[in-house]
């Protein structure tokens, strides 16, 4: 199972550049909201029964985890389908619905890390020590991007002309002193 994930991964990479993006992304999105529409018809049963029976905690934090995950993957390709499909309207980007999108997200992620993982024996196998570690390192590199806002133009234009088949028109500072690549037809915000 591992291998077929991995080449599936990969399979993207192989066959993506030979697809127009516009249409291929659109696919992709719909593919996104089909899959975690069905994760969340099959979570909900699971999800339901952490609510109305005692369940162990750890087991609630996974089914919540990934509840939460999936309702964000569902409701971000709903969004970003109706996005494009609008001509990406600037409003949509700049809204409180993508800051709730990546919360579900960032929430479903952390309940997912901290449920309590057990071995074969029962043992619980999570490393708290690691965990502690490796959030504390990602939270001040988060801050640190946030608070210093690093030029990351040359990253942005070097991934546009290797991951982009539009020609750029506009470069645009993001607000975190990025920089963005705007399509042809997108004008930048006045």
């Amino acid at each position: 199972m591992l291998l077929s994930a991995l080449g599936l991964a990969v399979a993207y990479w192989i066959v993506a550049p030979f697809l127009p993006t516009n249409e291929q992304t659109e696919w992709l999105r719909v593919f996104m909201i089909v899959i975690s529409g069905t994760g969340i018809l099959i979570c909900t049963r699971s999800f339901l029964a952490i609510i109305m029976k005692p369940a162990p905690v750890s087991a609630q934090q996974s089914v919540i985890g990934l509840f939460l995950i999936l309702l964000g993957l569902f409701l971000g390709g709903i969004w970003l389908l109706l996005w494009r499909m609008t001509g990406f309207p600037e409003w949509m980007i700049k809204s409180d619905m993508n800051g709730f999108l990546l919360y579900l997200l960032g929430l479903g992620a952390m309940f997912t890390v901290l449920a309590v993982k057990t071995s074969d024996e029962g043992r619980a196998r999570t490393d708290w020590r690691r965990v502690a570690i490796i959030l504390g390192v990602t939270l001040v590199l988060g801050i640190a991007v946030v608070h210093i806002r690093p030029d990351v133009r040359p990253v942005v234009e070097w991934l546009k002309d290797r991951v982009s088949d539009l020609p750029a028109t506009h470069i645009q500072n993001s607000g975190l002193g990025q920089s963005i690549a705007l399509p042809v037809g997108i004008a930048p915000p006045e």
